[in-house]
């Protein structure tokens, strides 16, 4: 084989694979193929998936980048920021509402497991069940904002379920 290859373990069986060190070709991808080592066929497809986002970037004509001579220090650029969202009600209203979920339900996931082992008196089933909770909600979320989104607007559903999940976190917590 004029390819250099590497043995790479099987997860499960122990055997071991060869997959092509510099990258797959379509040769590898179809020889995968028609051996049934499927791993290295969707590997092979995934690499040369990439082709069309290279030709996309490539056929792209931006026009030259030019850099303002005046630069301020990062912090004048975060007060700038700051201004600015102050200035303008929307933008005010999704980061403040960034803020309020950030500080009262996202840091739920960093006590997770001590909550479950702690005070529910589960180990990593409880966690798991607790998980899939999260997830189940944010399915129902979803569907129901996939159902009953035109009857609101989306300022509405978003400050609703902001408060929905704020309240609900501060009632657990």
């Amino acid at each position: 084989m004029p390819t250099e290859t590497a043995r790479i373990p099987d997860d499960v069986s122990g055997r071991s694979h060869r997959l092509p060190v510099g990258g797959v070709s379509w040769r590898h991808t179809f020889h995968a193929l028609r051996h049934r080592n499927y791993r290295l066929f969707f590997l092979g497809a995934n690499t040369l998936s990439f082709i069309a986002v290279i030709a996309g970037l490539l056929m792209m004509r931006l026009p030259p980048f030019v850099r303002k001579i005046d630069i301020g220090s990062p912090a004048e650029h975060a007060w700038n920021g700051i201004v600015y969202s102050f200035q303008h009600p929307r933008d005010r209203t999704i980061l403040l509402l960034f803020l309020a979920v950030g500080v009262f339900s996202w840091s739920y996931m960093v006590i997770m497991p001590a909550f479950a082992r702690d005070v529910l008196g589960r180990g990593a089933d409880g966690f798991g069940i607790l998980m899939s909770a999260s997830g189940t909600g944010a399915l129902v979320g979803a569907l129901v904002v996939a159902t009953f989104g035109h009857r609101f607007t989306p300022r509405k559903l978003a400050l609703g379920f902001g408060a929905i999940v704020c309240a609900v976190s501060a009632v657990v917590a």
